[in-house]
């Protein structure tokens, strides 16, 4: 619930401890992992784990870790979010219904629902990128064979 409220992110000792990775290996020692699991003979996976194993390290939540419920309720406290709770269950709720209305609608939030509300096809500017070739870093081979192959390289001007 918190991450999605509030977007944090977790990081590689975070992400072993929420369940969603089963090892945390330094980045010091990524490389050495790197050449056993090269070396090995065999594909099985019991030989695979022994490998990563021997290279992975017991974790340990800092304590300002997200992950650290203590932390959370802090948060919380600070932020109001406990008063503020009932609000955004409703908020979501709402959010919910609309979504799940918008999807038994034929035709609700389609493209062309939106292109029918914004500018109109004689609004809206045109560039003659005829010329766009000329702006273009050809030195770039992938650059040279899209304008060769007629593509729209508008996206690799230079100016």
């Amino acid at each position: 619930e918190y991450l999605g409220l509030t977007g944090a992110k977790l990081k590689g000792k975070e992400i072993v401890s929420a369940g969603l990775a089963t090892h945390f290996v330094p980045s010091d020692k990524l490389v050495c992992l790197e050449k056993s699991l090269l070396s090995l003979t065999t594909g099985e996976e019991k030989a695979i784990r022994s490998a990563i194993q021997e290279f992975s390290t017991k974790i340990e939540i800092d304590e300002r870790s997200i992950l650290n419920k203590d932390w959370i309720r802090s948060e919380r406290r600070n932020f109001g979010i406990a008063e503020s709770q009932p609000a955004i269950d409703e908020a979501y709720e709402e959010m919910m219904a609309e979504i799940a209305e918008d999807a038994a609608s034929p035709g609700s939030g389609s493209e062309s629902d939106y292109y029918s509300e914004t500018e109109s096809e004689d609004e809206v500017d045109v560039i003659d990128l005829s010329d766009s070739d000329k702006n273009i870093d050809t030195s770039c081979t992938a650059c040279k064979a899209m304008i060769d192959s007629g593509a729209d390289v508008s996206a690799f001007r230079k100016d």
